[in-house]
């Protein structure tokens, strides 16, 4: 899910974290109970199947309302983009495609704890790849 791979804690503190991630954990065990719902609803021959997946949906969206309410104080969404990563890290990458082979891992370490969030870290790996491939 690309929301959840892009926000992360307001705050540092373990307990804070732990209710962080319940909540995100609610959050992504709706959203999967609706796309269960919406499979039932495409694969119902019935009108009755059918009115049962629907309820089950709207049922989930419920959840999912209240999962973001529980989610919004404790979270910071992240905007995460490809091209806002390759400015963030542009002098990193330029650097990394100079080192030695050797050196090329703990210089990626480093530059991977920088990373925010999960897609900025994926993104982060992408564009180091690209930039060791293009300048090797």
């Amino acid at each position: 899910m690309d929301f959840a791979d892009s926000v992360v804690p307001k705050t540092d503190g373990q307990e804070d974290r732990e209710e962080f991630d319940d909540a995100l954990n609610q959050l992504t065990e709706s959203i999967d109970n609706l796309d269960f719902a919406c499979d039932d609803y495409e694969l119902a021959d019935e009108n009755e199947s059918r009115e049962e997946a629907l309820e089950s949906a709207g049922e989930a969206l419920v959840d999912i309302g209240a999962a973001l309410q529980e989610l919004s104080p404790l979270a910071l969404y992240v905007e995460t983009t490809e091209k806002g990563v390759a400015a963030k890290f542009s002098a990193e990458l330029k650097h990394l495609s100079a080192l030695p082979a050797e050196k090329v891992r703990g210089s990626l370490d480093l530059m991977l704890t920088k990373a925010r969030t999960p897609k900025e870290t994926s993104l982060l790996l992408t564009l180091a790849k690209e930039t060791m491939f293009s300048g090797r």
